[in-house]
């Protein structure tokens, strides 16, 4: 009985996720996503226009929309959207019993984890691609 007991106890003290408490624009972890974000859409549109006349319009067509907005702009909105329904879920929880929200808690807090891993390698890749275009672009005659 005093594992069920030190176990709820051990809940109600995990600190809650203050990120989905409030606006995900005032969290650090939300900040450095929008970050990467901006830094990668802002090589694409560097690529752009440094490159502006080498580049075909097929060429043009691709970097403004499959990564501009496919590849860069469509993925940031689904992680802002995914963002303010665990923030909503969270508010919810703050009516449920202690041991529930600890759960829901320790649930949200994996997958801001998972997602701001995943993110941050996609937005990563993206980049890599971009400088790989910059590469071939400068290599062109």
């Amino acid at each position: 009985m005093q594992t069920t007991d030190s176990h709820a106890a051990s809940l109600e003290t995990e600190p809650e996720s203050i990120f989905f408490l409030h606006s995900p624009f005032r969290s650090r972890w939300f900040f450095l996503r929008t970050l990467e974000f901006l830094l990668v859409l802002g090589t694409d549109i560097f690529v752009l226009i440094k490159y502006w006349s080498r580049l075909t319009e097929h060429a043009a067509n691709l970097l403004i929309i499959v990564v501009g907005v496919l590849m860069l702009v469509f993925p940031y909105r689904s992680i802002v959207q995914t963002c303010s329904e665990l923030q909503e879920l969270c508010r919810r929880a703050e009516m449920w019993d202690s041991e529930h929200r600890a759960l829901l808690i320790a649930i949200v807090n994996s997958a801001q984890r998972s997602m701001g891993s995943g993110i941050s390698r996609y937005f990563t890749t993206v980049w890599m691609l971009l400088v790989f275009v910059t590469y071939c672009l400068i290599r062109k005659p």
